[in-house]
Order: C-alpha cells, then sequence, then structure tokens
C-alpha cells in the first residue's frame, strides 16, 4: 500500500459522500483506535505540562512568554507543529490500516468487513508505536532524572515483540 493509495481513499470519501463521508471515515479510524495515538506528541505534551507553572496546558505555557515577547507566536508555533506531527502520525496509521485490511480482506474473504476492520486496527494499534497502550507506571517515570521521554523505548519494545507474534501468526495462517 503506498501513500498515494491513501490519499485516493481519503479522496474519495470525500468524492462520493463530501466532507460528511471525510468526517465519518475520521470518525470511523477514531472509533478503532488507528488515529490520534502518538507517543511523541502526548510525550510532548506531558513534558510541556510537568515543566509549566501555569493551568498545566502547552498552549498556556507558550502563552506565558507573553511577557518576554513570543507568547502568541510561540504558542501558535506549538500547535502548528503538534498538529503537522499528528496530522502525519495518522496518516501512515491509516495506510498501515488500510494495508493490512486489505491483505485481511484476501485472506479471509468471507469474513465480516467489521471484524476485519477490528482486527486491522488491532494489528495497528500493536505494531505501531501507541501512546494509549503505555502502562501507567512507565509513563509516571517521566518525572524521575533518567529523563522525560520513556514511553517511546518502552513502546520499541511492546510493538517489536508483537510485530513478532503477528509475523508468527501470518506464517502459521498462511497470509503472508
Amino acid at each position: 500500500f503506498k501513500a498515494g493509495e491513501t490519499r485516493q481513499i481519503l479522496a474519495n470519501a470525500i468524492r462520493n459522500k463530501g466532507e460528511a463521508g471525510l468526517d465519518g471515515l475520521y470518525e470511523e479510524y477514531l472509533g478503532l483506535g488507528v488515529i490520534n495515538t502518538n507517543v511523541k506528541v502526548g510525550e510532548f505534551r506531558k513534558l510541556m505540562q510537568a515543566g509549566s507553572e501555569l493551568d498545566g496546558s502547552p498552549r498556556q505555557f507558550f502563552e506565558g512568554l507573553k511577557g518576554y515577547g513570543a507568547g502568541r507566536v510561540a504558542g501558535k508555533i506549538y500547535k502548528g507543529a503538534e498538529d503537522l506531527y499528528m496530522a502525519t502520525d495518522d496518516f501512515y496509521k491509516i495506510n498501515a490500516f488500510e494495508r493490512e485490511l486489505k491483505t485481511l480482506k484476501k485472506a479471509r474473504p468471507d469474513a465480516s468487513i467489521n471484524d476485519l476492520k477490528r482486527e486491522a486496527a488491532e494489528i495497528v494499534q500493536n505494531t505501531l508505536p501507541n501512546y494509549d497502550k503505555v502502562p501507567p507506571g512507565v509513563k509516571s517515570l517521566r518525572y524521575l532524572p533518567i529523563g522525560s521521554f520513556v514511553s517511546f523505548p518502552a513502546e520499541i519494545l511492546r510493538t517489536s515483540t508483537n510485530i513478532v507474534k503477528q509475523s508468527s501468526k501470518e506464517i502459521v495462517e498462511g497470509l503472508l
């Protein structure tokens, strides 16, 4: 599955059902847990909250820089960078989901599409970094002097293990 195919899926959703179609597709991906689960953005947000002496929100932290003449611009830059990173991450997760769904449709042509979508979403959640899957105990380690970004290495271990498990399952089932 190439990035162009994912763009085509999104374009078809707009063409066939307008903005409502794209919104529906977005809601479906969100409901399946495919998108909006970025480990790096989540860790960055938590780091900013921990460093903020204001209300704890990253945007408020940047807005607090107003006294230094940089608040509004810095807040907009932060929001823009976060949105861009999240969109890129979500795009590649959508791409992985559609690729897995295509493989599962070929392997199990008689299965219901909803079952196949749930399975494809589970594969993506288990094999790509997903902040929602980091255990609370690991997340709390960011307050220790060893560093702030402990969730990412934990996710690398979790996803690596799941990739091996998924590969083994697909080899046994003849999906590869």
